[in-house]
């Protein structure tokens, strides 16, 4: 196997964003099982000893990935003006996975399902959902008088219907009209709950 020489002056967080970029690449094509740190190390143009001085395991990588991921959401979310309508939300994940292109968001939601079958990443994206319900509960608006079960359970259903909306673009993107989608979606939640006034 010839040697890689790597470059002294690349900076490390570029280094580790290389090494992300390749196990991305590997993990969707060859599977997260399938796909050694070696690989990883070769396919970014870097040594192996590089990949262990960024992360400690094949998984930390794997975990990383699935970090990168989860906090693009999270921001977009925290960037809404609050308070927080049920519409906002839904609206955000139209528009962000609307704007992602097809492969990218494949990609993303392959990293996502290898991500829940290991033990420590199935437990950081659950603690990493639960903080966004945590948030939409601590900043939603939904102007009508309803029980803390109630709420909780509302934020769990616009959550559910955000996941349905991002699993239907990858599966038949083709089949989604997003204006027409939005109207509904705002008949629904207009329908039980009105905003509250001033």
């Amino acid at each position: 196997m010839a040697k890689i020489k790597q470059s002294p002056k690349m900076p490390a967080e570029q280094r580790r964003e290389q090494l992300l970029a390749s196990a991305r690449k590997l993990f969707t094509e060859k599977g997260y099982p399938g796909t050694s740190t070696e690989e990883i190390a070769l396919n970014a143009g870097l040594t192996k000893g590089a990949l262990y001085f960024h992360f400690k395991s094949k998984e930390d990588i794997l975990l990383a990935l699935v970090k990168q991921m989860s906090n693009q959401f999270l921001l977009a979310l925290q960037s809404l003006p609050t308070p927080l309508t049920p519409l906002q939300i839904v609206e955000l994940v139209i528009c962000h996975t609307k704007a992602t292109k097809p492969n990218e968001f494949r990609t993303i939601m392959d990293i996502w399902v290898q991500g829940m079958r290991l033990p420590r990443i199935r437990k950081y994206i659950r603690d990493e959902h639960n903080q966004k319900i945590e948030y939409v509960l601590k900043h939603l608006d939904v102007g009508t008088k309803v029980s803390a079960d109630e709420l909780q359970q509302l934020v769990v259903l616009i959550f559910a219907l955000c996941d349905g909306i991002a699993g239907r673009r990858v599966f038949n993107r083709d089949s989604m009209d997003d204006a027409i989608q939005m109207k509904l979606v705002r008949r629904m939640f207009e329908g039980m709950y009105q905003p509250a006034k001033g």
